[in-house]
């Protein structure tokens, strides 16, 4: 929207008429009839149109389009509707960098006259509720007593007073609407849903690393030196408790002694070879139960002051594996330099063996929940202009209703406005939905 002018937009459309006379001097006023016969199916939508150029004309792009090259506007660039005896609207919305909000300026033979000599009324039916607006006088127009909020897209009743006198119009204004048939829907694949409640859960998105449970890793170490003598062991290979895994003959004693596996697992490491000399405490084993791994997730700091022990994980470990649920066992009480970031740790079951040392693995921690009133599926979100938007159902009927988002979880969203619990709306193959409103905006067009 341009803040930097002050345009008026129309929202009032009828069927178009030529100008005989000059406005507002001129003698004659042929101006356009009340009554507005609109299109039917897919024709009555204006939504892509409607966004191209809504920034300057509101009212030219919610009625029909095929002739506004040829109709004319009243001096504020609204929309006129014409009374008996020379009684004239010109209705706009105004809405320069704020809220829409209606004005009427009302005219009397081609001359405008004071706005509390007229009593007004309009009502906009719209999809899902009847907007009645109430006009008090404000400088030269009446000015409403409501914001026209988005969609502008209603059945529009208008009711004026004039020196006692009654006058009445009816038309349509549509934009982000089509109808399509029940058979047509079923053959498009379109499926609906209403919208309702569902625990969100919030995550945050980790990158881990899958690493040795050090608690569980014994180092095989000599009590005394000498020449390795023989191995029992590879890497790789499992071993139990108590299993000897090489001879060494001492230097001192020249007596033999075994080395024994003081836990059961896997040789991650093995640091001697046959006939090397070693001393006293030197490791020769590393030997990893594999059964529990750590999963160390990154996270940085933005996220950190929300993160905390006990905290529910998901693991997706790739490579055809199922995810899984974990929780965190510990955050480091000291952040990484280089990365800006901390360590999220989580103690995992492997079965198997899986879940392999050293590969990468993506993860969300939950961080928060809430119960949400209103959810829906994410596939049901849709771009209009610069909204996004779901289409509401009602029947054949199908229009846009801008939405509020908020937390997303897994395949569904919560709608924070605009959609009421219970409704129903578009969820699968809504894109069919645009393109029809897309194709009918260009039908008015040319």
């Amino acid at each position: 929207m341009n803040k930097k002018k002050h345009i008026l937009r129309v929202f009032f459309w009828s069927a178009l008429v030529v100008i005989a006379g000059s406005f507002p001097t001129g003698e004659n006023i042929a101006l356009a009839s009340g009554k507005h016969e609109g299109h039917h199916g897919h024709n009555e939508d204006h939504g892509d149109h409607h966004g191209d150029h809504h920034g300057d004309h509101h009212g030219d792009h919610h009625g029909d389009h095929h002739d506004d090259q040829h109709e004319k506007k009243g001096p504020h660039g609204g929309r006129l509707l014409e009374g008996e005896d020379g009684f004239v609207l010109e209705m706009t919305i105004y809405e320069p960098g704020i809220p829409p909000q209606s004005r009427v300026y009302p005219y009397h033979n081609g001359t405008p006259i004071a706005p509390d000599e007229v009593t007004l009324n309009v009502q906009l039916h719209r999809f899902d509720r009847i907007d009645t607006i109430a006009y008090t006088r404000q400088g030269d127009f009446l000015f409403g007593d409501k914001i026209i909020k988005e969609p502008h897209s209603f059945d529009v009743k208008v009711q004026a007073n004039f020196k006692g006198k009654e006058y009445a119009w009816t038309y349509e204004s549509h934009e982000g609407r089509v109808n399509i048939s029940a058979e047509s829907a079923k053959l498009s694949g379109i499926g609906l849903q209403q919208a309702g409640p569902r625990k969100m859960v919030e995550r945050i998105p980790v990158l881990g690393q899958v690493g040795l449970n050090q608690d569980a890793v014994k180092h095989v170490a000599v009590r005394y030196a000498g020449a390795v003598r023989s191995l029992n062991k590879s890497l790789g290979d499992y071993v139990r408790k108590g299993e000897t895994l090489g001879v060494i003959m001492g230097t001192e004693s020249l007596n033999e002694f075994s080395i024994k596996a003081s836990g059961s697992g896997v040789v991650v490491e093995k640091r001697v070879t046959v006939g090397e000399v070693i001393n006293a405490g030197d490791v020769i084993f590393v030997v990893a139960n594999l059964k529990t791994v750590w999963i160390d997730f990154t996270v940085y700091r933005r996220d950190a002051v929300r993160v905390a022990p006990k905290q529910h994980v998901r693991i997706f470990p790739g490579d055809g594996m199922e995810e899984f649920a974990a929780t965190l066992a510990y955050i480091a009480p000291v952040g990484d330099a280089p990365s800006q970031s901390v360590t999220a740790r989580a103690i995992v079951k492997n079965p198997g063996g899986k879940l392999r040392p050293g590969l990468f693995v993506k993860g969300e921690i939950e961080i928060a929940s809430t119960d949400a009133p209103v959810v829906v599926r994410r596939e049901a979100i849709q771009t209009f202009r610069d909204w996004q938007v779901v289409y509401r159902n009602r029947g054949t009927l199908y229009e846009i209703t801008p939405v509020e988002l908020g937390l997303v979880d897994g395949d569904f969203v919560q709608v924070l406005s605009g959609l009421a619990p219970g409704e129903t709306y578009v969820t699968q193959n809504s894109f069919i939905i645009k393109a029809d409103i897309g194709k009918a905006a260009a039908t008015h067009d040319h």
